[in-house]
Order: C-alpha cells, then structure tokens, then sequence
C-alpha cells in the first residue's frame, strides 16, 4: 500500500467516526469533506498512473529506436568490410 491509500483509509475512518460521535451540521459536513477528499485523491492517482504509463511508454519507443539504429550500423559496417 503506498502513502496515498492510507490517507485513504483514515479519512474515511474520520468519515464514519464523525457521523457517530460529532453533533450537529459537523456530522454531516466533515463525511462530505472527507469522500471529497478521498474522490480528488484518486484522481490525483490515476493522473500519476497515467504519467507513469505515457513515461514508460516513451522510455519502450526510444530504446526500440535505438536499436534499430544500432541494428543499421552494424550492417553497415559489416558490408562496408566485405
């Protein structure tokens, strides 16, 4: 579990420990902050996942590139012997 899903986790346990022991509008108003909290936190990972992804992805294209170039030059260099 990274660090995010744990903060998860104690707002939502804030969350339902609110709806039980606060009084008042403050046992509704702080469940509602924190399942906003917790949906922009998973927006926020899905957001890093899909960095991640488009990075890696990159990372995969360039290498290709490069060995096929290097792939190129070797038999250019081997016909250039002959």
């Amino acid at each position: 579990m990274n660090f995010l899903t744990l903060f998860e986790l104690f707002l939502l346990t804030v969350a339902f420990y609110s709806i039980y022991k606060f009084p008042g509008a403050s046992q509704y108003m702080v469940p509602l902050t924190c399942l906003f909290c917790i949906f922009w936190i998973e927006k926020l990972e899905k957001k890093m996942k899909e960095d991640e992804k488009a990075k890696k992805e990159l990372l995969q294209y360039k290498l290709e590139k490069h060995h096929k170039n290097m792939e190129k030059e070797k038999a250019k260099a081997t016909t250039s012997a002959r």
